[in-house]
C-alpha cells in the first residue's frame, strides 16, 4: 500500500506551537547538517490505539503511544560531494545514507535533496540490494517537489490528480493532497515539542462507461516538530480519522548527534578493487573499491585492444570505502577491463556488457 506520508522519505520538517510561526529554509537545512543523524523506529501491524485529534485551529495535545518497535534505522546526513554519486545529482544540496540487514540480505540507500528558499525537493536516490539470489542497484534521477517553504498552519501542498484511461469509457483517477490541518504539542518518549499535524489523503475513483462506479480514500497523519522529530501513523481500515482510533502502521524519527566516521576506526587495511555488479550488465554497473590511506586514485576502463574508453575516477581520496558507476550507454556490447591505479598499486578486473 502506497503511503503518502512516505513521500517525506526521510524528509524531516519542523513544527510550531504558534500557528503564526513559519518554517523556513534555515529550519529545514538544520536537520540535514552533517553533525546530525536520524534515528528512525518502525512498526507494522501495531494494533495500537491513539487519539489523533481533529482538524482545527485550536491548539491540541497528542501523545505517541508505547509501541513495540520492530525495526530501527540510522540515517546519516552527508554532503553530496562526500558520496560516490555526486556527479549523478549535480543539483543536490544535501544527501543521506542508510543501510539495513535482514538475515543475509543487505540494502543500502543514498538519497539526495535540494533545499531552496521556497521549496524542498527530492532529486533522486540510489538503492543497492544484495541477497543470496541477486545483487543489483537501482538509480532514480526523478526530481519531486516535497514541501513548500515557508510552511505554516493551513498550508496545502503535494496536490495531484492523475487519470489512467483503460479504453471504452473506463478509467481510474488517483488523487492526493497534504494539508497542515492542526497544531499543538506532542509528547515523544524523550520530550514534549510544539508540532504541526499534516493530514495526507489518497483518493481513487473508478469509472465504467464514463459513469462513476466506485470511489475510496485513505488518510495518513504525520506530526512534525521543530526540535525533536516526526511521528507518522496510518489509521486501521474502517477505524475512522478523528478521536481515538486503531493504528496499523507507525514510525518515529528522532534527531541525534552523529558519530563522525573518523571515530569508528573502520578503514580498510588494503587497496581492494571489487568485481563490478551486476555483471554482465546493461548499460550501468557499480564498481566498489577500498582505499587504506589518503592518496590519488584513478579508475580507468579499457576495451580488449587496450584503448582507454572512460576515466571514472581521478582525484585524491581519503581512507575509506568507495563506489563509482560506469554507464556504458555509448559503447557496444563486449568484454571490457577496469583498472584501479595509485602511486604504487594497480589492480584490474574484467566485466561484460550485454545489450
Amino acid at each position: 500500500m502506497k503511503r503518502v506520508l512516505m513521500l517525506f522519505n526521510f524528509i524531516l520538517l519542523a513544527g510550531v506551537l504558534d500557528a503564526q510561526v513559519q518554517i523556513t529554509q534555515t529550519d529545514v537545512s538544520n536537520f540535514f547538517t552533517v553533525d546530525k543523524s536520524w534515528k528512525r523506529f518502525l512498526t507494522e501491524n501495531s494494533s495500537t490505539t491513539m487519539n489523533v485529534g481533529t482538524e482545527g485551529s485550536t491548539s491540541q495535545n497528542w501523545i505517541v503511544p508505547a509501541f513495540s518497535w520492530t525495526d530501527t534505522v540510522i540515517i546519516t546526513n552527508l554532503l553530496p560531494v562526500n558520496t560516490p554519486y555526486a556527479s549523478t545529482f549535480p543539483t543536490a544540496t544535501n544527501a543521506q545514507y542508510s543501510t539495513q540487514t535482514d538475515g543475509g540480505d543487505i540494502s543500502t540507500s543514498y538519497r539526495f535533496y535540494k533545499i531552496t528558499s521556497n521549496a524542498l525537493y527530492s532529486v533522486g536516490s540510489v538503492s543497492h540490494y544484495q541477497t543470496s539470489q541477486y545483487d543489483t542497484t537501482i538509480i532514480s534521477t526523478e526530481e519531486e517537489y516535497i514541501l513548500q517553504l515557508p510552511l505554516t498552519y493551513g498550508a496545502t501542498f503535494g496536490v495531484t490528480r492523475d487519470s489512467t484511461d483503460l479504453g471504452g469509457g473506463t478509467y481510474i483517477i488517483n488523487s492526493s493532497s497534504q494539508t497542515v490541518d492542526a497544531f499543538g504539542t506532542i509528547t515523544f518518549p524523550w520530550n514534549n515539542y510544539g508540532t504541526l499535524r499534516v493530514n495526507a489523503t489518497n483518493g481513487t475513483e473508478i469509472y465504467l462507461g464514463g459513469i462513476l462506479f466506485s470511489q475510496s480514500s485513505e488518510t495518513y497523519f504525520s506530526w512534525i516538530t521543530k526540535d525533536g522529530g516526526i511521528f507518522e501513523a496510518e489509521p486501521d481500515s474502517g477505524s475512522g480519522i478523528s478521536g481515538t482510533i486503531n493504528l496499523s502502521y507507525a514510525s518515529l524519527t528522532q534527531i541525534v548527534n552523529a558519530t563522525p566516521v573518523e571515530n569508528e576506526n573502520n578503514f580498510p587495511e588494503d587497496f581492494i578493487l571489487f568485481q563490478n555488479y551486476p555483471n554482465p550488465f546493461n548499460p550501468v554497473t557499480l564498481i566498489k573499491y577500498n582505499v587504506p590511506y589518503p592518496t590519488n586514485v584513478s579508475i580507468k576502463v579499457f576495451d580488449v585492444l587496450g584503448n582507454e574508453i572512460a576515466l571514472l575516477v581521478n582525484e585524491n581520496k581519503s581512507a575509506g570505502n568507495y563506489e563509482v558507476m560506469f554507464n556504458a550507454s555509448n559503447v557496444s556490447s563486449g568484454i571490457y577491463f577496469y583498472k584501479l591505479i595509485t602511486g604504487n598499486e594497480a589492480q584490474t578486473k574484467k566485466m561484460v556488457l550485454m545489450k
